[in-house]
C-alpha cells in the first residue's frame, strides 16, 4: 500500500524516512569532441541516484532520527552516504516535493539544486562516505532527458526501484516543471499516486 499524503505530514504518527534528490542542469556535452555546436549547448537535467545494497535504485536518505527535522536528517544522510556536507544555503533552499505513506512508514522527498561542480563533488566523495559499500554501492548522476536518438529517461525508469521512488520521481518532475521543460513523462505511475493525485 502506497498513498500520497499532504507534504510533510505524518497523519498516523508512523516512523519516517526522508530522501533528497540533488539536481542540477548542465551542458554535459560541451567539452565532447566530434559533436555539433547545438549538441554542445544542450542543457541536461541531472538527478543524483544511488545503487543501493539491496540491488534497487533510490535516493540519498534514510530514517529520521528522534528529535530531527527533515532538513537535519537530509543533511546527516548526505554526510553518511555520499560524504557531502550541504552548505547552509543549500539546506535553507531544500524543498519538500513528495510525501507518501506505506504500511510501515511515511517517506518524504526533498530536492536541493546544486551546481554541476557540487554534483561531481558528491560523486567523487561517495567512496569516502561512512556508509559506502554497506548502504550505498554506487552513486550516479542520471540524465533525466529523452534525447532524439536515445530515450535515456524512458530506459532509466524501467529499473528496479525501492518503495515509493517512482512516485517520488514523478513528483520531482512535476515540482521542477521538467515535464513541460524537457518533455518528461509522469505516466509511469498510476493516476492518483502522486502529489497531483491528492
Amino acid at each position: 500500500m502506497i498513498k500520497p499524503i499532504a507534504l510533510g505530514s505524518n497523519p498516523e504518527n508512523m516512523a519516517q524516512a526522508v530522501f533528497v534528490a540533488l539536481v542540477s542542469e548542465s551542458k554535459v556535452w560541451k567539452h565532447y569532441e566530434g559533436i555539433s555546436a547545438e549538441a554542445g549547448e544542450t542543457v541536461v537535467p541531472l538527478v543524483l541516484m544511488l545503487q543501493r545494497w539491496d540491488g534497487m535504485k533510490g535516493f540519498v536518505g534514510g530514517e529520521v532520527e528522534a528529535g530531527e527535522t527533515l532538513k537535519e536528517a537530509v543533511s546527516r544522510e548526505c554526510l553518511e552516504e555520499i560524504d557531502l556536507t550541504l552548505t547552509e544555503a543549500e539546506i535553507a533552499a531544500a524543498r519538500l516535493v513528495s510525501s507518501h505513506q506505506t504500511k510501515s512508514r511515511v517517506t518524504h522527498l526533498m530536492t536541493v539544486e546544486v551546481s554541476p561542480e557540487r554534483m561531481v563533488e558528491a560523486v567523487k566523495g561517495a567512496a569516502g562516505a561512512k556508509h559506502f559499500m554497506s548502504e550505498t554501492v554506487a552513486v550516479m548522476p542520471v540524465h533525466f532527458i529523452n534525447y532524439s536518438h536515445k530515450k535515456a529517461f524512458d530506459n532509466f525508469i524501467k529499473n528496479n526501484f525501492a518503495s515509493t521512488v517512482k512516485e517520488e520521481i514523478a513528483d520531482l518532475i512535476n515540482a521542477l516543471g521538467w515535464s513541460e521543460k524537457y518533455g518528461l513523462p509522469v505516466d509511469f505511475v498510476p493516476v492518483g499516486m502522486t502529489q497531483k493525485g491528492l
